[in-house]
């Protein structure tokens, strides 16, 4: 995906938009919605670029947004900039996506104090 963002100049949102239904394999290019001119744009797509999507579809996919939007999070990316990885306008949309993690917050718990572990 950052192979068609840095060749064709596609913005976040446009990727976000892409589906298996926006590549013609046979016509070999590719449809972009683009969001902010409200109209469609079809892309001529190099055999570099045909290879690039082959191989992410075939190995490079993650399971789910939920997943990607995680992997980020957990990389230090913002989530302001997952939020525009995703097309999301808003911060709520987001972090339906960034579920939270039980045991990372484990590992940076404070113990109880030694009189609330007694009366438990």
């Amino acid at each position: 995906m950052l192979y068609l963002m840095a060749y064709y100049g596609l913005r976040p949102s446009e990727i976000a938009a892409l589906n298996l239904d926006s590549i013609d394999w046979v016509a070999q290019t590719l449809q972009v919605e683009q969001r902010k001119t409200h109209s469609t744009l079809v892309l001529p797509m190099s055999r570099q670029a045909l290879r690039v999507l082959k191989h992410y579809l075939r190995y490079g996919r993650s399971g789910s947004r939920h997943a990607f939007a995680m992997r980020l999070l957990e990389r230090g990316v913002g989530i302001k900039a997952i939020g525009d990885l995703l097309g999301h306008r808003s911060l709520e949309s987001t972090c339906v996506y960034l579920r939270l993690q039980v045991d990372a917050l484990r590992d940076v718990a404070l113990p109880l104090p030694e009189e609330v572990r007694r009366s438990l």
